[in-house]
């Protein structure tokens, strides 16, 4: 169960976003809709996987992969196989997908047929779900703020703030148009892994019904923010890796980790609580 507090803030508009006009395609609106609430309560892998809806395959957030199962992750990552007609050899998988009316089984491989953006996503899942325990891992060791790009630019938020006191939170990028998400929980080690409960999430949103590319900041005509509060925590389980040395972008020598799917710069001992 959640509850759901939205607050309207009404501002004025300053100007068309980035210049473009206002879409009054309702299909483009929708679509655009789906996929920026596509992490709201973190059910976008199901929503995937139960409805089969593929739009939200290449909207998937770290944070959506670490609730689901081995199982689910393992139906996720075929999806995208399955999207291209391979015809599976595991009867469980064929009993699945034919539930879903774009599966059209004809090639016994489709492995030139995926995108850079397939492989890149078949290689996010697969950190999950061939994830071993980390038995070096310390609570101690993981203080402070991961970031999932450096150097940083301004406004952008895609990092995990990890405090002292075991509290944890997660940002996306708020430089980007559609709408800014970031969430709140705590966090233990348990068996090798990171595990996460969030108890809220919080969402800033441009307005999709009148800007044809909302933005949740500059040039919109509303801002809806909203905070959701998960009566029962959503639990994530992230894989962890050791910390490394590397030259990353630059010729700086940083301290990395990898974190989820993939490897995060530590941007300092932040510490807050």
């Amino acid at each position: 169960m959640k509850k759901i507090i939205f607050v309207l803030v009404v501002i004025f508009k300053i100007g068309t976003v980035y210049g473009q006009e206002f879409s009054t395609n309702e299909n483009e609106i929708t679509s655009n809709y789906i996929k920026h609430f596509s992490n709201v309560g973190f059910i976008a892998g199901k929503i995937i996987i139960n409805n089969g809806y593929l739009p939200l395959l290449y909207t998937l957030h770290d944070t959506d992969l670490a609730v689901l199962s081995k199982n689910d992750l393992r139906i996720l990552r075929n999806t995208i196989y399955a999207k291209y007609g391979l015809i599976f050899q595991s009867k469980d998988l064929t009993e699945h997908f034919s539930k879903f009316p774009w599966y059209q089984p004809q090639y016994n491989n489709v492995d030139n047929r995926l995108t850079a953006q397939d492989r890149r996503l078949i290689q996010d899942i697969q950190a999950f779900e061939d994830a071993k325990p980390n038995n070096n891992l310390k609570a101690a060791d993981l203080v402070g703020t991961w970031l999932g790009i450096f150097p940083v630019p301004s406004g952008w938020v895609n990092n995990i703030v990890i405090n002292r006191n075991n509290t944890i939170e997660f940002g996306y990028n708020s430089m980007a148009l559609g709408a800014v998400y970031s969430s709140k929980g705590t966090y233990k080690i348990e068996n090798g892994f990171l595990v996460v409960l969030i108890t809220e999430q919080n969402i800033s949103v441009g307005d999709y019904f009148h800007e044809k590319y909302a933005s949740a900041f500059e040039g919109m005509e509303r801002n809806i923010k909203g905070k959701i509060i998960f009566e029962t925590p959503i639990k994530m389980v992230f894989p962890v890796g050791n910390i490394k040395n590397t030259y990353f972008d630059r010729e700086i020598n940083q301290k990395v980790r990898q974190i989820g799917s993939y490897d995060r710069v530590f941007g300092g001992d932040i510490g807050l609580y």
